[in-house]
């Protein structure tokens, strides 16, 4: 593949790999976040490979895809309402100089997100009952596990990008 089929195709094969993956997730019910956390790789692939706006094409296509043909919308949702488009918010952000800046940000986001899935998504957001039915506890959990999520995308994407990426260079070039 050259040139534009490369930056048309692999977004497309992308964004149809993350529809399938948030599909599979309605059959697995108690694996929905991870499907969700995995579905956004596929973003990160597209931003590592051809940058931000096609990572956002990504994003965008599974979203809208996935909400209209996945039996189960909540792993969707979550992709839509975070996971989907942190990956580019995540390179964005690993720009900031200072790390108290750059996790602020991050937080940030993830605050953001978080109050959009308790508030938008009602019946459907997640089960409070693991933490006692406390949003501030839901809050701080979300906010402790974001941490390790941050750093394995992090290593994923060094890995992608030393393993993966230069075979797909070698078949695009």
């Amino acid at each position: 593949m050259r040139g534009k089929a490369f930056r048309i195709t692999f977004p497309a094969i992308l964004s149809a790999l993350t529809v399938i993956c948030l599909t599979v997730s309605g059959t697995f019910p108690t694996g929905q976040l991870a499907f969700a956390a995995v579905s956004s790789l596929f973003t990160a692939a597209a931003v590592v490979e051809l940058g931000i706006v096609p990572g956002c094409a990504v994003y965008l296509v599974s979203s809208v895809l996935s909400l209209v043909l996945a039996g189960d919308k909540t792993p969707a949702f979550f992709y839509l309402l975070f996971f989907g488009y942190y990956p580019a918010v995540k390179l964005l952000t690993d720009r900031l100089q200072r790390g108290v800046l750059r996790w602020g940000a991050k937080l940030l986001v993830l605050n953001a997100a978080a109050t959009a899935v308790l508030f938008l998504l009602g019946t459907a957001a997640p089960d409070l009952s693991l933490v006692g039915g406390s949003r501030i506890i839901a809050y701080a959990a979300a906010n402790i596990l974001f941490v390790p999520y941050d750093l394995g995308v992090s290593r994923l994407a060094e890995l992608y990008i030393l393993k993966l990426s230069p075979k797909i260079k070698r078949g695009k070039s």
